[in-house]
């Protein structure tokens, strides 16, 4: 099954987007092409999903067409002040909490870690 997706603007820290797209995503290069051959067990696993396009039988491999146009860089711990640090944290959260109760176990603790690094700079530099 093959998606070509024309214009998406994706946030891959809370939207729901498959492992394999959130991967390659996460390596790419401001204006980078990228033809994706995603594996079922990176995509939709054994479950059909209902899509925009179509819906997707278990186990398929699918394949995107992708340009990364552009992306925002969070800004940096050390670059934040408390206040900043406190409302990033709060934010990490959250998505820890949106991640955790999809059952993306991984991608949650990942979240949290963040929150505990937060709070650790919130320490020392007060």
């Amino acid at each position: 099954m093959f998606f070509q997706i024309l214009f998406v603007t994706i946030d891959v820290l809370t939207e729901q987007v498959i492992d394999g797209l959130d991967r390659a995503v996460s390596t790419m290069k401001k204006g980078e092409l990228a033809l994706l051959t995603i594996a079922p067990e990176y995509a939709f696993g054994s479950s059909e999903s209902q899509q925009e396009l179509a819906v997707v039988p278990p186990n398929s491999t699918v394949y995107y067409e992708i340009e990364l146009v552009s992306f925002d860089k969070e800004k940096e711990s050390w670059d934040m002040n408390t206040d900043e640090k406190i409302e990033a944290a709060g934010k990490k959260k959250e998505e820890g909490n949106v991640l955790f109760k999809a059952g993306k176990y991984a991608k949650a603790s990942k979240r949290y870690e963040k929150v505990s690094f937060a709070k650790k700079c919130l320490v020392f530099t007060e």
